[in-house]
């Protein structure tokens, strides 16, 4: 086993993609890799991608997991661009609202309802962790002035969003001369992994969705048929009803589906549609800053009983804070895809139709606060699909962070789906 970081350039800037690299370098008899170019098309490589505010180092444990029983394996944890110790380059949208900078106007998509007639959702799709559920209106409404100028150059705007991430790792597979691996992404980073595997299919054998975010259709998704056809009638001049009408549905699937919506306070959804970087705020708060953020990922590593060595929790944290010092264009990349409620404005549900790979695996933590029917449902699509063949998981005792909380039982599950040998 050896690892070793790495610094990809991928643009004529010199912008860079920083990788921790690991590898398996041994045959099954422990004897080295001959260095042979036919060896380098033997190679099996996994990459991957982490959450918003996270990095590359968050996967510290599954390294060893993953790779002890593969020989001829390598694993490409990368930072993506702007998070972690890759480049931090200024970019700009052309189809941003305020040119992008943070403290602009909002975008908002205000949706009405009687705060009275709040009711907790059935069992199910609404369930959080298995513990609680959320407060939903039976019934809700949309200004139709309201949803016109939200979803206005909306759509153009993820787009861009997503390229930036998508074209940065697709440069760094070209400039290492990797032809296919498995990507594996997590929350933000499953996200941007799917959207590789859409755009560039023939590149990825098999995708690991690991409780990625933006699954679900909601209020929210630009996409949604009735804002299309409001929008043709006020393009063609026709009369347009003052408001849209909605019964609240308690499917991931459909687009009345609030899920937490109404459990975002308005503080922080206004910090959020102005695009005020979380970590800024932390940076303002001088000293006080590191310290709010470790007390909050310590409390996070903890909570399983799987990290409990107060020096590796320690380091981990310094980690954490050094990655996240200087301010990044990425964090507040979130903000332009997903509305404050972790939804996002091009569901990947209304994108399925788009992958071209057709091996997946979507796995979540069993007490994780993303919607785990949405991998049901996204599963479900899929394996209709001639020779599709998508796998759900669910990981125990474990979050959102499903690979740090349980990471034996996570390595061992992603093993089995990669077709590699899991370690003990």
């Amino acid at each position: 086993m050896g690892a070793y970081n790495l610094k990809t350039i991928i643009d004529k800037k010199g912008n860079y993609i920083n990788e921790i690299r690991v590898e398996n370098n041994m045959h099954r008899e422990d004897t080295m890799l001959q260095s042979e170019p036919h060896d380098e098309e033997q190679i099996k490589h996994l990459v991957m991608l982490h959450g918003y505010g996270a990095s590359a180092g968050w996967f510290y444990k599954n390294f060893h997991g993953l790779l002890i029983n593969n020989p001829g394996c390598k694993i490409h944890a990368l930072d993506m661009l702007g998070f972690g110790l890759s480049s931090r380059p200024t970019v700009t949208y052309k189809h941003d609202s305020g040119n992008g900078r943070c403290g602009a106007s909002p975008i908002s998509l205000n949706i009405l309802y009687d705060s009275l007639s709040l009711q907790k959702a059935p069992k199910g799709p609404l369930k959080k962790g298995g513990k609680r559920t959320f407060a939903v209106p039976s019934r809700f409404r949309l200004r139709s002035s309201d949803v016109l100028e939200y979803i206005k150059n909306q759509l153009e705007l993820v787009r861009e969003v997503e390229s930036v991430y998508v074209e940065s790792l697709e440069q760094w597979r070209k400039n290492n001369g990797i032809d296919r691996f498995d990507l594996l992404g997590h929350s933000f980073g499953g996200y941007m992994a799917f959207a590789y595997a859409s755009r560039y299919p023939e590149h990825v054998k098999r995708l690991v969705l690991v409780s990625p975010g933006g699954v679900e259709r909601s209020p929210f998704a630009v996409t949604n048929p009735r804002y299309l056809a409001l929008k043709e009638l006020a393009d063609e001049g026709k009369a347009i009803p003052e408001y849209l009408d909605y019964m609240t549905s308690h499917w991931v699937g459909d687009y009345p589906f609030l899920g937490r919506y109404t459990s975002v306070k308005d503080s922080f959804r206004m910090i959020w549609e102005t695009r005020v970087s979380f970590f800024s705020m932390l940076r303002w708060l001088g000293p006080a800053g590191p310290k709010k953020l470790s007390e909050r990922n310590v409390r996070k590593l903890s909570r399983s009983g799987y990290i409990r060595d107060p020096k590796e929790i320690d380091l981990f944290m310094r980690y954490i804070y050094n990655t996240a010092l200087k301010p990044s264009f990425s964090e507040t990349s979130i903000m332009r895809v997903f509305d404050a409620s972790v939804v996002a404005k091009y569901p990947i549900l209304d994108r399925l139709d788009h992958l071209k790979v057709p091996k997946s695996l979507w796995i979540y933590g069993e007490h994780d606060f993303m919607f785990t029917d949405c991998g049901r449902a996204a599963t479900k699509i899929l394996n209709a699909k001639p020779g599709f063949e998508s796998k759900f998981e669910t990981v125990s005792n474990a979050g959102h962070n499903l690979y740090l909380d349980n990471h034996k039982e996570f390595n061992r599950k992603v093993c089995r789906f990669l077709g590699w040998q899991a370690s003990d």
